[in-house]
């Protein structure tokens, strides 16, 4: 089966708005509008992402006007949503939605009637008994619109495939975005202060080096790094004690050094060098060979020609508990 062609909604949402151009007559905006709305369509797709991505192009060429403005031609009045700032709209923005049962609401007095027509919130409504009663709902939530939610989405500064997985997410889970905010964050909180707690009921010095090194679930520990620095400075220590069989097979404690041992950054390794440092040249006191007769560390001592420091020095062998 061919694979349809990948629309870009930028680009569909600069079309439909030059298109628009200069159209003032609600049934041919209308017409373009919902012809744009059937090519998303068409590409059976979730039409949330690509709408807010139309929406984004028509609002850009067809500012919203303050109703305290005269009403531009091509425009209709609203005060839903956003705040519920009574406002102008492009006629674009009626059409552009997932609900096409407003594609048969055309006319102002036909949107004041649909939008007297919906359910009213905490409004008493009379029965047939006469009783009044009032209506069990709850008030609108403040980031339920799309127009809203597609601001918060933008501050958010989410690259398009973040912003895809999002709204497919949200789509899917019939939350609307503040809720669906407050569960995430929720979430990925706990995930975080949960390691902070296993870390407190079972130290790192306690996991093995070869899980450190390769069980992906410590990757993000606290202080795994600063760890591995340290194990790795052992191993070094042992290497050049019981390993080396001659004074050119030992090797200085550097950062760099450190760094190839551990895949750390340079800056985690040479913050926790600084914590170990009485340590490390002690232990470059015992090798003479390690220094200049000026008394300075030899720059180039631990360049091996055709030898790889990971091959030499195995950390899981040498050090394999902490």
């Amino acid at each position: 089966m061919a694979t349809k062609p990948k629309i870009d909604w930028v680009k569909l949402g600069q079309q439909l708005a030059q298109n628009l151009d200069g159209i003032t007559n609600e049934a041919q905006i209308k017409q373009l509008t919902i012809d744009t709305v059937n090519q998303i369509i068409e590409a059976g797709i979730t039409l949330k992402r690509p709408l807010g991505i139309v929406r984004k192009e028509i609002e850009a060429k067809f500012p919203i006007v303050p109703a305290t403005k005269v009403k531009p031609k091509g425009y209709y009045f609203t005060n839903t949503g956003f705040g519920r700032v009574e406002r102008f709209e492009h006629l674009a923005l009626w059409y552009l939605t997932e609900n096409t049962d407003r594609w048969n609401v055309t006319g102002d007095d036909a949107r004041r009637e649909y939008w007297q027509g919906l359910p009213k919130f905490g409004i008493q409504q009379s029965t047939q008994s006469g009783k009044t009663e009032t209506l069990e709902t709850s008030p609108l939530p403040n980031l339920t619109t799309q127009m809203l939610e597609t601001a918060v989405v933008d501050a958010l500064g989410l690259d398009e495939e973040t912003r895809e997985i999002l709204g497919l997410a949200i789509a899917h889970s019939g939350l609307d975005l503040a809720e669906f905010m407050q569960r995430a964050i929720k979430t990925y909180a706990n995930t975080i202060t949960g390691k902070i707690r296993r870390l407190e009921e079972d130290s790192l010095e306690n996991i093995s080096t070869e899980e450190l090194l390769n069980n992906p679930k410590y990757s993000t520990y606290p202080g795994r790094a600063e760890e591995m620095v340290r194990r790795a400075i052992n191993a070094i220590k042992i290497y050049n004690s019981e390993v080396a069989n001659e004074p050119k097979q030992r090797w200085i404690i550097t950062q760099s050094l450190l760094s190839e041992l551990t895949g750390s950054r340079g800056s985690v390794v040479q913050s926790a060098m600084k914590k170990y440092r009485d340590d490390i040249d002690s232990h470059h006191q015992k090798y003479p060979e390690f220094f200049n007769e000026d008394g300075t560390l030899k720059q180039y001592f631990n360049r091996k020609r055709g030898i790889d420091i990971r091959d030499e020095i195995d950390l899981v062998q040498l050090v394999p508990n902490g």
